[in-house]
């Protein structure tokens, strides 16, 4: 698997795209793996027929998780901040 710096992957998206027919490519983020560009071929391959992308990514068995809850950051908007000119 070929690994590439962030920026690196931002400049050259097209030949990532290009190269992800050959194999995996995975984009670094400080050091760390953070993502993967895979080909549609091997993604095809890897949910089968009857399962959405969602389904083929997510855990198999939410209990892995524990009690941990999944909320939404909230929008609301502070406005009890005093500002004097």
């Amino acid at each position: 698997m070929k690994l590439w710096k962030l920026q690196d992957a931002k400049a050259k998206l097209s030949e990532m795209v290009r190269l992800s027919c050959e194999g995996p490519q995975a984009i670094t983020v400080r050091g760390e793996n953070t993502a993967t560009l895979i080909h549609t071929s091997l993604y095809e391959s890897l949910i089968g027929d009857d399962m959405s992308g969602w389904e083929a990514l997510r855990p198999k068995n939410f209990e892995d998780f524990g009690d941990y809850e999944f909320d939404a950051p909230s929008r609301e908007i502070k406005k009890d901040r005093d500002i004097n000119l």
